[in-house]
């Protein structure tokens, strides 16, 4: 639905700037047709509505609940996982032992392989509590640092390997669910729009725009 399609009127209709919509998960700066009122375009209502959407917004980011979702697609995890900026929680469905990754790229030159860094959450501070772990090189192979401060048989080390192993073959594992915290894995934006979150980017980075 379109973003001002509520705005009700039986004139000829007109074009406003969205400040930010569903339709284009918060980028905002294009035009939206608005149904005309015989006095105009209703802007402060309009304005209304968007500051509603930005408030609902605000209180999920603030709560945690922007956009969660799990991944059932093993394609569209690993496209996450490689994006650039992703945060993935692995949880095991036996136990309900969870660890959470940040998985940053590095840049290289044009042509070089891949190469990215895997932190481990270690502490309550989810924003800065992340130990270097290990390396995805190429994205196709992960490797323990040795610089790690946590062992390669630690169970967040043995957790993170195992499940990449079977992601980059293809395999999503049985016994563990992939969930993403409802943030685009390439820009860290908070994602609204129900293909992004299933996909965990958004529309412009899904596209290859925007770095972080």
């Amino acid at each position: 639905m379109n973003a001002m399609s509520w705005i009700q009127g039986t004139a000829a209709a007109g074009t406003v700037e969205c400040k930010g919509c569903e339709d284009c998960d918060g980028e905002g700066g294009h035009a939206v047709v608005a149904k005309a009122t015989e006095s105009g375009v209703d802007l402060a209502r309009v304005e209304m509505e968007e500051n509603e959407r930005e408030d609902r917004k605000a209180a999920a980011e603030a709560s945690g609940e922007v956009g969660a979702a799990k991944f059932t697609d093993v394609a569209k995890a690993v496209r996450f996982l490689l994006a650039g900026n992703a945060r993935v929680t692995l949880v095991s469905k036996k136990t309900g032992t969870r660890f959470t990754y940040r998985v940053r790229s590095k840049k290289v030159d044009a042509g070089a392989q891949s190469i990215h860094f895997v932190g481990v959450l270690t502490g309550s501070n989810n924003e800065t509590d992340f130990e270097y772990l290990g390396t995805i090189f190429g994205g196709t192979t992960f490797v323990h640092g040795r610089k790690s401060r946590i062992g390669s048989e630690a169970p967040s080390s043995l957790a993170f390997g195992w499940t990449v192993r079977h992601m980059l073959a293809g395999k999503f594992p049985e016994k563990l669910e992939v969930h993403h915290e409802g943030r685009c894995g390439k820009c860290g934006r908070a994602l609204t729009v129900p293909e992004s979150i299933e996909t965990g980017l958004g529309p412009v980075c899904a596209k290859g725009g925007r770095d972080r």
